[in-house]
């Protein structure tokens, strides 16, 4: 039951984050995407081990 509220909550928010990220360059979006992989990877290898 929580799953499915969550995907459905995620669902109805995909809009409103689209339009907010509307302005940004697609080249910007996709080099912090990359660049903050690394931090997070590293931060979860961490974590397990």
């Amino acid at each position: 039951m929580l799953f499915g509220l969550g995907a459905f909550g995620a669902w109805g928010i995909t809009p409103i984050f689209w339009n907010l990220v509307d302005d940004i360059d697609l080249t910007d979006m996709l080099l912090h995407r990359i660049v903050w992989s690394l931090p997070l990877l590293i931060v979860v290898r961490s974590s397990l081990g």
